[in-house]
C-alpha cells in the first residue's frame, strides 16, 4: 500500500486532481500508481444495469483501452464492474477508486476484481483510511474523485434518481466534458441520463464521438488502425454478418448511396439501412456528401 500525500509527493500526486479545490490531501493507493497521472476517461452508470447497458459498457470500455487510455470508475455493482472488467480484457489499464477503505472492498463481491485489477497492472484508490467501511456519504464524495482523475465522464445508463448523477454533477463543476448514451424516453434506465443530455450533457453514439470532442488525434488514429485491423482479419463481419462484410467491402473513400448499394446487392433498401447504422455506430464509416465512405 502507497500513501501519497499531496504536499509531499507532487510528482506522483494526480496532477488533474491536485487542481480541485477539495482535493483530498492524501490517497491510499495499491497497484500501479503511476498510472494516476495517464490520460483517462471515466465510465460509470447504474447499479443495477440492464442487460443491453452492461454491453455497451463492455464495448466502451474494451474500445477506450485498447487505444491506451485508462478506464476510471467505482468499483460498484452493473456498469462499474464491466468497465473494468473489461479494459483490463483489453489488456489495457484501469483506475478503481473506493468509497471504502482498502481493507474493506465494497461489494464484497468485487475483492477478487480488485486484486485482478492490480495484478494486470491497475490501481486501487481511496482517499479513506484502509479500516473505513461502508457509508453513503462516502460514496458520494468518491464520485468528485472519478471525475476529478478524468478528461471527460461517460455515463452509460442511469434511472431518474441516481447516484451517477452525482458524478455528472461533479464534472460540470470540475469543467469536465459529460457524454451520455441517448435512451428511449420509456426506459427508466435511461431517464437520468436523458434529463443529463436536457441539462447540456454531450450524447455519444460510438468511440469516436469521444475522441473527437476531446480532441484525441493520438488515440483517434490508434482506434481507427485498431478497427481496420480487426476488419482486415474477417474477426467481425464475415465471421458473424455476411450481408455487414458485403456492403463494407463496397463502401471506399469515394461516397456510395444506399440506394446504390441496395441495387448491387440486391438486399433491400431497409436492410442496407439497418446496415449502415450498424457500421457508422460502430465507427467503420460516415455519412460523406454524396452518401457514405469508410473511415
Amino acid at each position: 500500500m502507497k500513501l501519497i500525500d499531496i504536499n509531499k509527493d507532487k510528482k506522483i500526486y494526480p496532477k488533474l486532481l491536485s487542481k480541485l479545490s477539495d482535493a483530498p490531501s492524501l490517497l491510499y493507493a495499491e497497484g500501479n500508481f503511476e498510472l494516476l497521472n495517464s490520460v483517462s476517461i471515466a465510465i460509470v452508470g447504474s447499479r443495477r444495469a440492464s442487460e443491453k447497458g452492461i454491453k455497451l459498457a463492455q464495448k466502451f470500455a474494451s474500445e477506450l483501452s485498447s487505444t491506451g487510455i485508462t478506464i476510471v470508475s467505482g468499483l460498484a455493482r452493473g456498469i462499474d464492474t464491466a468497465a473494468h472488467t473489461y479494459s483490463y480484457n483489453q489488456k489495457g489499464k484501469t483506475i478503481a477508486v473506493l468509497g471504502t477503505g482498502l481493507n474493506n472492498i465494497y461489494p464484497p463481491e468485487n475483492t477478487d476484481l480488485s486484486k485482478k485489477i492490480i495484478d494486470n497492472g491497475g490501481v486501487v484508490i481511496t482517499e479513506l483510511d484502509p479500516k473505513s467501511d461502508k457509508s453513503s456519504s462516502k460514496f458520494k464524495e468518491r464520485n468528485r474523485i472519478i471525475s476529478g482523475l478524468s478528461i471527460g465522464v461517460l455515463i452509460i445508463e442511469a434511472k431518474y434518481k441516481s447516484g451517477t448523477s452525482i458524478t455528472a454533477t461533479y464534472a460540470t463543476k470540475q469543467h469536465k466534458p459529460v457524454f451520455v448514451l441517448p435512451h428511449e424516453i420509456d426506459n427508466p434506465h435511461g431517464a437520468g441520463t436523458n434529463r443529463l443530455l436536457k441539462n447540456g450533457a454531450i450524447p455519444v453514439t460510438d468511440t469516436l464521438d469521444i475522441l473527437n470532442n476531446l480532441k484525441l488525434t493520438k488515440y483517434k488514429e490508434i482506434y481507427k488502425k485498431i478497427k481496420k485491423e480487426q476488419i482486415s482479419k474477417n474477426s467481425k463481419f464475415d465471421l458473424h454478418d455476411s450481408k455487414q462484410s458485403k456492403v463494407f467491402k463496397l463502401i471506399k473513400k469515394t461516397p456510395i448511396t444506399p440506394n446504390d448499394l441496395a441495387r448491387i446487392t440486391n438486399f433491400s433498401i431497409n436492410e442496407i439501412l439497418s446496415i449502415l447504422f450498424l457500421l457508422e455506430m460502430d465507427g467503420y464509416i460516415k455519412k460523406a456528401q454524396g452518401g457514405y465512405i469508410c473511415t
